[in-house]
């Protein structure tokens, strides 16, 4: 027996007794990239004092809305507490973010009746 005979025995022995590794295709795995890290103080609002509130807020005061200010979204207006009442606070413009979201001020009625002001914040799109 020569010896390329040899190797393709030793081979063909080697496969047929499962010595011989196998290559499989393994799918790619794509990950998203994760949302960019938001601009220099514009995550979520920090938390809130504790403050129960158990009166809601007074109805939102009408403001006209100004005609649309390039590079800028719009900031309701709405109440704040502050000074043992609540006290509104007129809507103004905000300075854009491309690839993020403004979220408005509002005031969220908790389980518990209580009311608890969430200030406004920019959320990734």
């Amino acid at each position: 027996m020569n010896r390329k005979t040899l190797i393709a025995a030793v081979v063909a022995a080697a496969s047929l007794l499962g010595v011989a590794t196998t290559v499989q295709a393994v799918p790619a795995v794509v990950a998203t990239p994760p949302p960019p890290p938001p601009p220099p103080g514009l995550g979520p609002p920090p938390p809130p004092p504790a403050v129960v509130l158990t009166t809601p807020p007074p109805p939102p005061v009408y403001e006209a809305v100004p005609p649309p200010r390039p590079g800028h979204v719009w900031d309701p207006g709405h109440y704040e507490w502050r000074n043992g009442r609540y006290e509104w606070r007129r809507g103004h413009w905000v300075a854009d973010h491309p690839g993020w979201r403004w979220e408005a001020p509002r005031w969220v009625q908790r389980p518990d009746g209580a009311w608890r002001f969430v200030g406004g914040h920019w959320r990734p799109v």
